[in-house]
């Protein structure tokens, strides 16, 4: 994935999301793929992901939006004026952690509506091929007044070839996560 990192100085244009974007459209849609590609992050030790038809880019994050103690940021790349969001602050209402700050790299995204938002994400991201046989709904139960209410389903992912242990891997829901920040 080298090649979707750049460095925020460059100048870089930001290319129109394909028109089935959307993270609830990327896992909802009529044709059945046996795999969901997404791209995988961490953030404040939960282990996330957003469908790769979402994702525009990837950059490093400014230094002055890794040190801001505010929840949104702009971000200026190319002709594009873009908000951040820095999620580690929905995630400290739920944690006892200190002074949340914006991670290492942005993942810019643009929603079916045309509007972009960049995440700030704690590690390189890494893309990923998902089995749909690995995904499940998150229960409209669990998401109510839970950290990760921004996310639709979870990826149940084998860490050994037993299959004894798993690794959780949330998908988040973009307008779900604009639409809890209210920012949308």
């Amino acid at each position: 994935m080298p090649s979707m990192i750049s460095s925020t100085g460059s100048s870089v244009g930001l290319s129109p999301a394909p028109s089935t974007i959307g993270s609830s459209q990327a896992l909802s849609s009529n044709v059945a793929p046996e795999e969901v590609q997404v791209i995988t992050f961490a953030i404040a030790g939960y282990q996330l992901a957003v469908p790769m038809n979402v994702v525009v880019k990837v950059v490093n994050c400014p230094a002055a939006i890794q040190n801001s103690p505010n929840r949104f940021d702009l971000l200026h790349l190319g002709q594009h004026s873009i908000t951040v969001v820095n999620l580690h602050h929905h995630f400290a209402a739920y944690q006892a952690i200190g002074t949340p700050q914006a991670g290492a790299f942005l993942v810019v995204t643009q929603l079916a509506q045309g509007q972009f938002y960049a995440i700030a994400v704690d590690t390189p991201p890494d893309l990923m091929d998902l089995p749909v046989s690995t995904l499940r709904k998150l229960p409209d139960s669990y998401r109510q007044g839970h950290p990760l209410s921004i996310a639709s389903y979870v990826a149940v992912l084998p860490l050994l070839p037993q299959g004894e242990e798993t690794l959780s891997l949330f998908i988040m829901n973009l307008e779900q996560v604009i639409r809890i920040l209210g920012i949308g």
